[in-house]
């Protein structure tokens, strides 16, 4: 029996269109990734990188960028003569610091682990200023120094005792695998003189 036209348009009507193939593309180039999930206390940076938490009295306005070859951190064990790196691959090595010292001397000392109840205590006798001032490179080498009295290169350490338990159990690191990515200060008690440390990230 032949269809009536208002059959065959209700017929076509009630089929589904075909989408277009660059419809169809343009949808899923278009459509929002989900952002991963973040932790809720940013210590992991990645999946192979932790920040090395800060003591409380962190002065957090308060910052040096450590650059080497243009990229961000210093290893405690470069891969060369400590000061022959410094000199000829940390961005700004020879800028001078002597505004934030008028005194002519600096505290500093090492960064302090998770696994330690309180920061190292404030340390008793200044560096004095050396010939050519007080630079950031002057600077970056007497901290690398300070933390490795603590930790010589070939002794490995658990990397919660580092970062805190949010790290995987059972990872040793090397010292090399440490890098200075900030320098940062810390006040005594009783509103004294700066302490300057380093703020380190262990990548892994």
């Amino acid at each position: 029996m032949p269809t009536s036209p208002n059959a065959r348009a209700r017929e076509s009507n009630s089929r589904p269109y075909p989408a277009s193939p660059s419809s169809a593309a343009t949808r899923r180039s278009t459509r929002p990734r989900q952002a991963p999930s973040l932790p809720s206390t940013p210590v992991v940076l990645d999946e192979r990188v932790y920040k090395v938490p800060l003591p409380r009295d962190t002065d957090l306005g308060w910052k040096l960028q450590a650059l080497v070859d243009d990229k961000s951190g210093l290893s405690l064990v470069p891969g060369g003569p400590l000061q022959d790196v410094v000199d000829q691959r940390v961005h700004l090595a020879s800028y001078g610091l002597e505004h934030y010292f008028p005194e002519g001397f600096i505290y500093m000392q090492r960064a302090y682990f998770a696994a330690e109840i309180q920061p190292p205590p404030f340390p008793s006798r200044p560096f004095r200023r050396k010939e050519g001032g007080i630079t950031l490179g002057y600077v970056l080498e007497n901290l690398v120094n300070q933390q490795l009295k603590a930790w010589r290169s070939s002794v490995q350490l658990d990397l919660r005792r580092i970062v805190g338990d949010h790290a995987p159990p059972g990872v040793l690191v090397r010292a090399s695998s440490v890098y200075i990515v900030r320098i940062r200060r810390r006040r005594s008690a009783n509103g004294g003189p700066w302490c300057f440390f380093p703020e380190l990230e262990v990548r892994l």
